[in-house]
């Protein structure tokens, strides 16, 4: 059975991993291990489920590439990471020799094996499946060069290809039902090489060979001349020939990891006039590119020689992220030129028809350059080597210098206007007189940050600081937002710290952002000692920073903190009415409004509320009100009743998305805020009025903590005290006519209105339709709102299932329930 796997060691201490806490799991590959139903996105979920942990995903998987993209790209989108176990699929992409030269292949896999050896992380070789007719002298090549590597450095191996061939051999499974062509699988076969792969891992961890340790200090390098030490050149606009002629975009894709964030590849844009130039001396293996629609031959040029790359493709419909491997080796400095030509594609082999092909402007999208052993002549200035560039201008000689005043003045002007460029030579201007200035370096920072040209801006902003302003502090946050833009996150936090050096008077906001920028980066000691300087300032900080704040501490193992952290939550978000003796939690979708406008009507507040001209929400928010609880002790005063409503999670999400997305047709922040993520995370472009379908939502709700998820949909349980809140009241929304009955009796009071103000009009709906996918607009159209269970695939109640798990639980043991397939 296990035929196809070739066990190496036994991954180290990560079964323990696994079982004891949450790991970090990345996954490099191509396209197969880009799918959104492939083998990929099964086989973690099988991590979560069969380990009961959360376990996180990197996935650094990029289509159309080979081994020669990953081990330049991991360097950005793995290692900052620190996976504990990576699986890596390239070995059948690189017998294609566009991808990765044939005679390349070992030294930049053994790149890739060694940089993650360097970080301790446990590796597995995956060769997915192709057709045996398919299986050459490359491929063959191919195999074995992975296989020598993976002895060397005890890997384990997986052979999809001899797993998935044995089955159809056998008659087992047909190849039409796994495979959407050659290769890429249907989710059927997905999950089939997802089953194979985790029983091939179990198997692996169980086996009592002891690991042998394979760090590159131990092990000497079987290729001398590998990858392990590569970079990448960021385009900037000193590369650009004519600077005034190009545009900076920036193309998203999707880098699942544990933080959330998402690759945002910033491309320099320049047409068949322009070009880019640089002198280099060493090795140019590849250039990161953006292709698409405008996307055509490029030339590369040296003073020899002239090669030619076609960057179109079949798949040149939308925008995306790739590499051309180009390969050459300069021994001595050489200059190189890039450019688009207008040479005609061929559209008609798109796979969806490109409209008005005539009119399509060819463009060079230009990311990065991929380099190694190089010298650059030309490299990103410095902020002394930007001052001198100003010097070497030609129109130096031709400036008068005599009016500084009238210079800044129209310097001034022009920035004003948001005329960038104009403002930038008004200001050179100005230095080219010798007059040197913080503040005139400040502003030309300030430019070209406008511009998105975040290099060129730093160098500025460390020139100012060069000059040693009396206050330094201003320009240190201008220079860390920067860094941010740039994906910089180390010298930003940097810059953010030496405003807490030189600053007296920082506010409770700034150690927030600082906080929640260090919790993104998985630094939780720095985040909770950032936020503790937050509480001091100001105790009065909204639920989620609290939420934050307790989610570190448990994290760090400080529960007696959390403990107190989530009392000081409680205090903030429970209401009390003390006429009744009796204190509410209120569950956003869970009659949340009703119950809120119930407690202040019983209350003594009950006239003030009518007056004014504010919603519940906002009255409890904005005014004095005295139902809020602000003390614990009243959670702990067994005189007073504790009332909670609880939800069929299935239906409360259901109620948010229809509530929030399809029936108010105004986008607020919190629902912008989920549509950005998911359009940044699919990498999708933007339609139907840039909304998402209930299918995304639930994606977004998977990938999401608690912390970070707004209150109408986060988990239920989260609003409990667990241990710290014992409820007397707990009713089912679901039944809210007969709660509303044992509450009028346990209270001995008469509830005149007891609808609902915000209650989903459901309409049955007998037709096939899924609505799962469906965009607002289209349930719009509907003369109703189809019941929740309209909504849901298996898949879909799977992810929610495990998202919600604790919420299940809760609801079917209290209401002696079993929340049925959907």
């Amino acid at each position: 059975m296990y035929s196809y796997l070739k066990k190496r060691g036994y991954l180290g201490n990560l079964k323990e991993k696994l079982n004891s806490g949450v790991c970090k799991i990345a996954y490099m590959g191509s396209s197969v291990t880009v799918q959104k139903e492939g083998y990929r996105v099964f086989l973690h979920q099988w991590f979560q489920e069969y380990f009961k942990q959360p376990h996180q995903e990197i996935n650094a998987s990029i289509g159309g590439v080979g081994g020669m993209t990953g081990v330049f790209t991991m360097d950005e989108d793995v290692i900052p990471y620190q996976p504990d176990l990576c699986f890596i699929e390239y070995m059948v992409s690189d017998r294609i020799d566009r991808y990765t030269p044939e005679h390349q292949i070992g030294q930049v896999i053994e790149g890739i094996v060694r940089k993650l050896k360097k970080i301790n992380c446990q590796i597995v070789f995956i060769y997915r499946y192709i057709e045996a007719k398919h299986i050459d002298s490359r491929f063959i090549k191919a195999y074995y060069i992975h296989e020598n590597i993976a002895d060397a450095y005890q890997i384990s191996s997986i052979n999809i290809c001899y797993y998935i061939q044995e089955l159809i051999d056998s008659q087992k499974v047909d190849p039409k039902e796994l495979f959407s062509d050659r290769t890429h699988t249907q989710p059927e076969g997905g999950k089939i090489i997802a089953r194979a792969i985790s029983d091939a891992v179990l198997k692996t961890l169980e086996t009592d060979r002891k690991t042998v340790e394979c760090n590159n200090h131990l092990i000497s390098p079987i290729y001398k001349d590998n990858y392990e030490n590569t970079q990448i050149i960021y385009i900037n606009e000193n590369l650009i020939s004519d600077k005034e002629n190009y545009q900076v975009e920036g193309c998203t894709s999707r880098i699942k990891n544990t933080v959330g964030e998402f690759k945002n590849h910033q491309y320099f844009s320049i047409d068949s006039s322009n070009q880019v130039q640089f002198t280099l001396k060493g090795e140019l293996l590849g250039i990161m590119v953006i292709v698409g629609k405008d996307s055509g031959f490029i030339e590369l040029t040296t003073p020899d020689e002239k090669y030619e790359y076609l960057l179109w493709d079949q798949w040149c419909h939308y925008n995306r992220f790739t590499t051309i491997v180009t390969n050459q080796y300069y021994s001595d400095f050489t200059e190189i030129i890039l450019r688009v030509t207008d040479k005609e594609v061929d559209y008609s082999k798109c796979r969806r028809k490109i409209e008005n092909p005539e009119t399509i402007i060819k463009k060079l999208n230009i990311v990065g350059l991929m380099v190694r052993d190089y010298e650059l002549a030309q490299p990103q200035l410095e902020a002394s080597e930007l001052v001198s560039s100003f010097k070497d201008q030609k129109t130096m000689q031709n400036i008068d210098f005599k009016s500084f005043a009238n210079i800044q003045k129209t310097a001034d002007e022009y920035k004003n206007s948001q005329n960038w460029n104009r403002a930038i030579e008004y200001y050179q201007k100005i230095i080219l007189s010798g007059i040197e200035k913080p503040g005139i370096y400040l502003k030309i920072a300030q430019c070209l940050q406008a511009k998105n040209l975040n290099n060129e801006a730093i160098a500025m902003y460390q020139r100012a600081l060069q000059l040693k302003p009396q206050t330094s502090s201003g320009i240190y946050k201008s220079l860390g937002d920067c860094f941010v833009a740039n994906q910089q996150i180390n010298q930003a936090i940097s810059c953010y710290y030496k405003i807490m050096e030189e600053e007296k008077n920082i506010s409770a906001g700034f150690y927030v952002n600082l906080g929640n920028i260090l919790l993104e980066q998985n630094r939780l000691d720095e985040a909770l000692r950032i936020y503790d300087f937050a509480v001091k300032k100001n105790e009065n900080l909204g639920e989620e920073f609290y939420l934050k704040l307790k989610y570190i501490q448990e994290k760090n193992s400080q529960l007696e903190a959390a403990k107190i952290t989530y009392k000081k939550w409680l205090e903030k978000y429970y209401l009390v009415n003390h006429k009744y003796k009796l204190v509410y939690c209120p569950i956003p979708k869970n009659a949340c409004t009703f119950f809120k406008t119930l407690m202040v009507e019983l209350s003594d507040e009950c006239t003030d509320f009518k007056n004014s001209s504010y919603d519940i929400h906002k009255y409890i928010r904005a005014t004095q009100s005295k139902i809020k609880l602000t003390s614990f002790s009243y959670i702990e005063n067994q005189n007073y009743l504790k009332l909670v409503i609880l939800r069929n999670p299935f239906e409360r999400l259901v109620s948010a998305y229809l509530n929030k997305f399809v029936r108010i047709n105004k986008k607020t922040p919190i629902v912008q805020k989920v549509i950005d993520d998911v359009y940044n995370n699919f990498d999708l472009k933007r339609e139907k009025d840039s909304s998402i379908t209930f299918s995304q939502f639930i994606d977004y709700l998977s990938r999401t903590e608690d912390y970070d998820l707004n209150e109408h949909w986060r988990p239920q349980h989260t609003f409990l005290g667990t241990n710290l809140v014992e409820f007397d009241l707990v009713f089912q929304l679901e039944n809210l006519d007969s709660a509303l009955e044992k509450l009028e009796t346990q209270l001995g009071i008469k509830i005149d209105n007891k609808k609902t103000k915000n209650r989903t009009k459901y309409v049955l709906i007998n037709s096939d339709d899924h609505f799962y996918d469906k965009y607002p607009q289209e349930l719009q159209a509907y003369s109703g709102l189809p019941k929740a269970a309209k909504f849901y695939t298996p898949e879909l109640e799977n992810l929610v299932r495990v998202r919600y798990a604790r919420d299940i639980e809760i609801y079917e043991n209290k209401f002696n329930v079993k929340l049925g397939r959907y």
